[in-house]
């Protein structure tokens, strides 16, 4: 019963948002001069032909909400909310049950952004893009405009909890930022933020850190990005981890844009999965292990006659191990094939590690008509080779899938997919009801 109470309220809830939302707008408050977003549900089934008989559902409800300059001032308001049921033919163990609701809260912030003030604030669920490396805070950003480029400002509350994003007041992070910002993306731009955070279990140290991101565009073809992570390691981190500061983070993009015909990318990253309060009893091998560094590069263009082509290569290397891992992709787009609005995708991957190696072949079309309407259809495969047995594994997929606008800004959407080969076998189904604002 309350299974069906929750699902009865969601779906009176996507119906009835659309009416409150149209009577808001037609007679809104002179304070309110804009609000948009998104609310969905949806309906996704697998039914799975192996012997495992893995079947599942999840209704999902989703809502974004935006409301910009509320009370006719600097005040906004942002609410991003996603609430799921999962529903298991059986329970697979003891922390995955059969049935299960998983709610997740990424933002519920309200702020007032006014770069003429002296002042600005935001409180709620918050992440903010200025320090995207601190992560979320259930808490209270206060941020002051010292100059036209330059502001500072102090942050603290509570961290949610990363695997459900429930509020918990077990970890506490405090931190402090600086940042500069010159020119738009118009022109030349250039931001740079460092921050200086801590996360506490009580009087005990979780982490410590220092963050440091930065972007730069020169003009219109050139762009950079970069990020730094350092860890201050204290008390029971430094005995564990044996430094006092660590790099936890590292990386550097650059991207190169011509007029209209050419793009390429180079990146490099290197990430370590940092050791936090609760982590800190896992065997040092699982942090060792899970130590990356990899270049990445990618170029694309356009040729004549409305075709895109791009080209993907990387290379990603382990400490514990002397093979490194490659990764390959090509892309081909080509629009308005044979009759307007008709699109031809075909992807190849591949990829080749220390224990398997394997590529993926698509091939899609499309169709776009009047009024936004689509239509897709597309089959791939996935093939890859075990290294340990030499054997091989072939799965293989096929899609076919819609979307339809309808009168009041709703939109209806579905999709049917096979699977068969040797990993899985079964049906999949995914209906959804939305409606912007």
């Amino acid at each position: 019963m309350r299974i069906a109470a929750r699902a009865a309220t969601l779906t009176l809830l996507l119906f009835l948002l659309p009416v409150l939302a149209t009577g808001q707008e037609a007679n809104a408050p002179a304070g309110v001069s804009e609000i948009h977003g998104s609310v969905a549900l949806s309906w996704y089934h697998f039914e799975d032909l192996t012997e495992s008989d893995l079947d599942f559902s999840q209704p999902t409800l989703r809502l974004r909400l935006k409301a910009n300059r509320l009370w006719g001032s600097a005040w906004n308001l942002g609410i991003k909310f996603r609430s799921r049921y999962n529903d298991r033919s059986r329970s697979l163990r003891d922390d995955v049950p059969e049935t299960e609701w998983r709610n997740r809260v990424y933002e519920g912030a309200l702020s007032y952004d006014d770069p003429e003030a002296p002042v600005n604030l935001k409180f709620g669920r918050i992440v903010s893009n200025v320090m995207s490396g601190i992560g979320y805070i259930d808490g209270l950003l206060l941020q002051h405009n010292v100059a036209a480029n330059w502001r500072w400002g102090v942050f603290g509350g509570t961290q949610p909890n990363w695997e459900t994003s429930e509020f918990q007041t077990s970890l506490h992070k405090y931190g402090v930022f600086l940042n500069y910002l010159r020119g738009d993306f118009s022109g030349s731009r250039l931001e740079a933020t460092l921050a200086a955070a801590g996360e506490y279990h009580g009087s005990d140290v979780s982490r410590e850190y220092v963050y440091f991101q930065s972007s730069y565009q020169p003009d219109r073809h050139w762009s950079a990005y970069g990020s730094l992570e350092l860890d201050v390691n204290r008390e029971w981190r430094k005995e564990l981890v044996g430094e006092d500061v660590s790099v936890s983070g590292l990386f550097l993009t650059a991207r190169y844009r011509t007029a209209q015909a050419l793009s390429a990318a180079l990146s490099y990253d290197s990430r370590k999965r940092y050791v936090t309060y609760e982590s800190r009893s896992e065997a040092d091998s699982l942090f060792d292990d899970a130590f990356r560094q990899g270049l990445r590069a990618s170029l694309d263009g356009r040729l004549p006659g409305a075709w895109l082509v791009g080209v993907d290569f990387g290379v990603r290397a382990r400490e514990s191990e002397t093979d490194e891992t490659y990764s390959y992709a090509l892309r081909i787009r080509k629009s308005d094939l044979v009759a307007d609005g008709l699109t031809l995708d075909v992807r190849f991957l591949g990829f080749s590690n220390p224990f398997s190696s394997g590529y993926s072949p698509m091939l899609r079309l499309g169709k776009r008509f009047r009024g936004g309407h689509s239509l897709d259809l597309s089959y791939g495969n996935y093939t890859y080779d075990l290294d340990q047995d030499e054997s091989q594994r072939v799965s293989h997929v096929v899609r076919a899938g819609g979307q339809i606008e309808l009168p009041a800004r709703l939109y209806a959407s579905a999709s049917y997919e096979y699977d068969w080969g040797d990993d899985v076998v079964g049906h999949r189904i995914l209906a959804e009801l939305g409606y912007r604002f």
